[in-house]
């Protein structure tokens, strides 16, 4: 998949949170705008939490 592809894809998947975010519960929505508006991993968002495996 090459960047451009890949860009699209995080910006599709932001829409979608967008629109149905508030199926989600706050955490959810939190987490997931931070992998997807902030470019997180999700290593970073659980040592942000504090959250281990």
């Amino acid at each position: 998949m090459s960047k451009l592809d890949q860009i699209k894809e995080k910006e599709r998947q932001y829409v979608l949170l967008k629109i149905y975010g508030c199926l989600l519960s706050s955490r959810q929505k939190e987490d997931l705008s931070s992998y997807l508006g902030f470019d997180l991993s999700l290593s970073e968002i659980s040592n942000e939490l504090g959250v281990s495996k």
